[in-house]
């Protein structure tokens, strides 16, 4: 239900249902994403932080995961964080655009996501195969 109601642009339902998900189910990296993105919706980009890194220690194999960390870190000036989790997300995802660079215009990073058709699939069984790049 959570992600209808993100889609009808109803970001605040959304959360709750998210909200109440997670409650059931508190090691979900999906979950913690949407619920991100909806609160990125609202503008609490504290709050979708918080989430994106508990998606993120949840399933760190997770391109989509990484860009939208990403996002927020452009956002926030932190330049060289941003092209850390570029970085990560390219590794996760070699489909992913090797220029990836946010436009001022952008709300968020789904038209990267998007232009790759990256799935949002959790399996907790999968080793973390994450390797962390060298800067």
């Amino acid at each position: 239900r959570g992600q209808e109601y993100f889609k009808l642009q109803n970001a605040k339902q959304a959360v709750q249902d998210y909200t109440d998900a997670i409650v059931a189910d508190d090691n979900n990296a999906v979950l913690y994403y949407h619920r991100a993105k909806a609160y990125q919706q609202l503008g609490n980009d504290g709050a979708a932080l918080t989430d994106i890194n508990h998606a993120i220690s949840f399933d760190p194999n997770q391109g989509n995961f990484y860009l939208m960390r990403a996002f927020m870190e452009n956002k926030e000036g932190k330049a060289v964080l941003a092209h850390q989790d570029i970085q990560r997300a390219q590794f996760a995802n070699p489909l992913l655009p090797k220029n990836i660079q946010f436009s001022p215009l952008d709300k968020n990073a789904d038209r990267y996501i998007q232009d790759t058709n990256l799935q949002d699939v959790h399996d907790a069984s999968r080793p973390d195969t994450t390797e962390k790049p060298q800067y």
